[in-house]
């Protein structure tokens, strides 16, 4: 359904599977094995997922990011988003269709104890309602608050990593100066 997760989805192919047995293997038993080759012509691929795969970009819309929390959801990996510099990796989440909230994307702008965390996304809002930081030291509702940005922006992160370059350098070139003159 629209509401699954992987584990759901694993446990009803186990059920369907099962089923299929049983009505496949007394067939299979007095009739014997009757191989149909597979149309290619109508075949499908899909391509391998790796755990990267699961990283949350906050300016998708709602409906998106909940489908890839549920899709990379245990027993997978987990979806997952970085704040504080720490890896957030969510479990299980629910859209929000009757508040009027908005803000920027990723952008916590609601805590509560039975809900959780009630996050803007490009398009829509989601509840966080289990996660954990991939560490495992702290307690997410604990630690993050109404106002907290999820996710990284390129742009901020990259401005970052070039003032420190910079200071670094400063640093170096003081260094250089000094053992330079001695």
């Amino acid at each position: 359904t629209q509401e699954d997760y992987a584990s759901d989805v694993i446990e009803k192919l186990e059920s369907a599977i099962d089923r299929a047995l049983d009505r496949w293997l007394p067939q299979l038993r007095t009739e014997g094995l009757k191989p149909v080759p597979q149309d290619e012509s109508r075949a499908s691929f899909f391509g391998r997922r790796a755990p990267a795969d699961g990283l949350i970009d906050w300016r998708w819309p709602a409906s998106e990011i909940y489908a890839l929390i549920r899709a990379a959801s245990r027993p997978y990996p987990g979806a997952y988003t970085y704040v504080k510099n720490r890896k957030l990796v969510i479990w299980r989440a629910r859209r929000e269709s009757t508040l009027s909230f908005r803000g920027v994307a990723g952008r916590i702008l609601r805590k509560d104890p039975k809900l959780g965390f009630l996050v803007q996304t490009g398009a829509g809002l989601l509840w966080l309602q289990e996660m954990e930081f991939a560490d495992g030291d702290l307690d997410p509702f604990l630690e993050l608050h109404v106002g907290t940005k999820l996710g990284y922006s390129s742009e901020d992160e990259i401005f970052r990593l070039k003032r420190r370059l910079s200071e670094l350098e400063e640093i170096v070139n003081r260094l250089e100066d000094r053992l330079g003159g001695n």
